[in-house]
């Protein structure tokens, strides 16, 4: 799988863990279960962004909302990748190529929200506890 390819599974695996009341444990287990086309390396690495988003989603969600939108799958893995992770703008936005397989383009109220998130940190001073 290519990166943006495994992105578009970590949106859409976050997207199912969200809205089901299983364990996320549980949706990962099914939804890789029934994809076993997905090589292990590509199941790693996306459990990896799920699970890494899921333990941030109080942090990332305080974030979004200080910059003005509420949190989705992708705004969620978004702004993991930009202050989770620190990577730029131009790397993130590649990763949404609309390619085979990759995530939809960034509309432009999603790159809007990526150019306020470039460069914030996750743990500020002035975060609730």
């Amino acid at each position: 799988m290519t990166p943006p390819a495994r992105l578009a599974t970590a949106i859409d695996l976050l997207g199912l863990i969200d809205s089901t009341p299983r364990p996320a444990d549980a949706v990962v287990s099914a939804y890789f279960r029934d994809r076993r086309f997905i090589g292990s390396k590509d199941r790693a690495d996306i459990s990896t962004a799920v699970y890494r988003a899921m333990r941030r989603r109080a942090r990332l969600t305080w974030r979004l909302r200080k910059a003005g939108t509420e949190p989705t799958p992708t705004s969620l893995l978004l702004a993991d990748l930009l202050v989770g992770e620190g990577q730029t703008f131009d790397r993130v936005e590649k990763l949404f190529s609309g390619g085979p397989y990759a995530p939809e383009p960034l509309s432009f109220e999603e790159k809007g929200l990526a150019r306020r998130l470039e460069g914030r940190v996750l743990e500020p001073q002035d975060m609730p506890e």
